[in-house]
């Protein structure tokens, strides 16, 4: 029973009410109150305003418990919460969020892009697809979970010292190694900062932080690994090793490598390796469909229906339906779907950002060989997630960081390859980057017995503990 303590016999969830959109931020609210009826919440405006006051007295007539306005950065009302939750981010409420954090209180958010530029690690992230069932799960999950809100309040801790470094080399302000600033407490650091300075001090939102520049796991850069083909490589092991490479100066960057017609990776980058176009190499990737077809088949044999990310030239669209399973693959580069195209394939251009919700479920998703190369794994996670639903399965198939080929061979595994794979995983570090997006792992599989250096998760919703 100890460790249930910091639950409180009626948790307690402070919902930041924002200038911008306070009726809306009303209905957020109103929604959670319904779905978790058995939880207590206090709303809080960082200033007021004519539309928040009329808000906030609309609450106080429902007995929300947070009648008046939290002051100009409204910590006090953070202050003794089990969570915060932060319907529509925006600058002002940047400290509310940067108090939570140095409280060790989670922190949970809709995953829009302004959100994540002024939250960056530190929040549990709730698709929009996934509605308010989805943030009422979110919610609960850390409300009764020691692990999920123990890990939460770790990795806001970590973005607040990320924020308040920011903010001290603006201000002048000196660090030490714990993170707090000396000459000024972080309550008088922050309410220096004005809405204009919180906006400066977050990162642009395509570059809150990237798989290959930072750990995916705990934001931070890791340690030298050496050099391959002249490009720097560092490992992070916070949660089990990760390789990491990032040469590019911005995604959008290394995005035009992989997606524009005719981008260099496909052709002229595989040239350098000395193989053919990946276009030409059509049988070699129905060898491996072959391969991955007679596992699917032992393991899941109930699967009808398939949607394949990163899909190539189609091969494994093809084999499925070969098999009699529906299937259609999505494929970012216009000239590989073109090809796939060609050969009678059911191959769509586009990303895992640009899929839409199908009419049905798939049965599976499956991501072959592209992991590796994503500089936004956990955006990918929770949309492969909302694509398949509860009850459906994922698989994903990387290199593994860590298997007998890496560990004997350092940077000179197969699999290390700068320009393309930005983060390579180890077993231990990929299963818990899958358990944060509430994903278990239900079967295993390492294609002809290890020998490739790869590991195929197949993974559904459950359980984050």
């Amino acid at each position: 029973m100890e460790e249930l303590e910091y639950v409180r016999e009626t948790p307690l969830v402070a919902v930041a009410l924002g200038m911008e959109q306070p009726l809306s931020s009303l209905q957020c609210l109103r929604n959670l109150r319904r779905r978790l009826p058995e939880v207590r919440f206090r709303c809080f405006a960082q200033t007021q305003t004519g539309r928040t006051r009329a808000v906030l007295q609309s609450e106080a007539r429902g007995g929300s418990g947070g009648e008046r306005p939290g002051g100009v950065h409204g910590g006090q009302w953070c202050a003794g919460s089990d969570l915060l939750f932060v319907p529509d981010p925006e600058p002002l409420l940047l400290p509310a969020a940067l108090h939570a954090w140095q409280e060790g209180i989670p922190v949970v958010s809709w995953a829009t892009p302004t959100a994540r530029q002024l939250l960056g690690l530190g929040s549990l992230w709730v698709e929009r697809c996934l509605g308010w069932e989805g943030v009422a799960e979110i919610v609960q999950r850390v409300l009764t979970d020691p692990t999920e809100r123990e890990a939460a309040a770790r990795h806001g801790r970590k973005q607040a010292r990320r924020a308040l470094r920011r903010l001290c080399e603006k201000e002048g302000l000196s660090m030490n190694r714990s993170g707090s600033a000396l000459g000024a407490t972080v309550a008088s650091s922050l309410s220096a900062l004005s809405p204009s300075q919180a906006l400066v001090s977050a990162p642009p939102v395509s570059e809150t932080w990237v798989a290959g520049r930072e750990c995916p796991l705990c934001g931070e850069p890791g340690v030298a690994f050496g050099c391959k083909a002249g490009y720097p490589l560092r490992e992070c092991r916070c949660e089990g090793p990760v390789l990491l490479s990032w040469p590019w100066g911005s995604v959008a960057e290394y995005q035009r490598w992989y997606q524009e017609d005719n981008a260099p990776y496909h052709g002229a980058h595989q040239a350098t390796q000395g193989l053919a176009p990946m276009w030409q190499r059509d049988g070699e990737y129905l060898q491996a469909a072959s391969v991955r077809y007679r596992v699917l088949s032992g393991l899941f044999p109930w699967v009808r229906r398939v949607l394949d990310i990163g899909a190539g030239t189609g091969a494994w669209v093809a084999e499925l339906q070969a098999h009699g399973v529906a299937a259609v693959g999505y494929e970012p580069s216009p000239e590989m779907a073109r090809q796939a195209q060609a050969r009678g394939r059911n191959v769509c251009v586009g990303g895992w950002e640009d899929i839409p919700a199908p009419d049905l479920r798939p049965d599976l998703v499956t991501m072959h060989d592209v992991f590796e190369h994503l500089p936004d794994p956990h955006g990918c996670v929770r949309r492969l997630q909302a694509l398949v639903g509860p009850a459906g399965l994922l698989c994903i198939e990387m290199p593994e960081w860590d298997c007998p080929q890496a560990r004997a061979e350092g940077a000179a595994f197969r699999h290390v390859r700068p320009l393309e794979h930005v983060a390579l995983y180890g077993e231990r570090a990929a299963t818990e980057l899958f358990r944060r997006a509430g994903l278990e792992v239900v079967a295993l599989v390492r294609p002809l017995e290890g020998r490739l250096g790869k590991v195929a998760y197949y993974l559904r919703s459950g359980s984050s503990g």
